[in-house]
């Protein structure tokens, strides 16, 4: 970290410094506001991993994307092509397998072992 140093006086960070001290109360609380949600996202993302299975949360992440993809073709008029569709349908497909795997290993009683104390 102390790298920084030199890079942060090359590219002026004592001027961003002083023009933070000239913004508004309002934007300040907004900034602050961004860094107490990433902690308590943080948390989130903990709390997820706690409960259920490092497999589980990672098929939730990438599972994600695809209603932003959609999003974007029905709100922001994104150009769709036949690939872009084609992913968008082994995405979900993936989501619907896993989540029928996961639901077999329920039936069955499997659980992942407890962590060692």
């Amino acid at each position: 970290l102390l790298w920084l140093i030199p890079v942060g006086i090359c590219e002026g960070i004592f001027k961003t410094v002083e023009d933070f001290a000239t913004q508004t109360l309002t934007f300040k609380l907004v900034l602050l506001s961004t860094g107490v949600n990433s902690i308590l996202m943080f948390l989130a993302t903990i709390w997820c991993l706690e409960r259920t299975s490092g497999s589980t949360y990672s098929m939730v992440g990438a599972l994600n994307k695809i209603p932003i993809a959609l999003m974007g073709y029905i709100f922001f008029n994104a150009p769709a092509n036949v690939n872009n569709l084609v992913g968008i349908c082994i995405g979900l497909i993936g989501g619907i397998v896993f989540t029928l795997a996961k639901l077999s290993e329920m039936r069955k009683g499997y659980h992942e072992p407890p962590p060692p104390p």
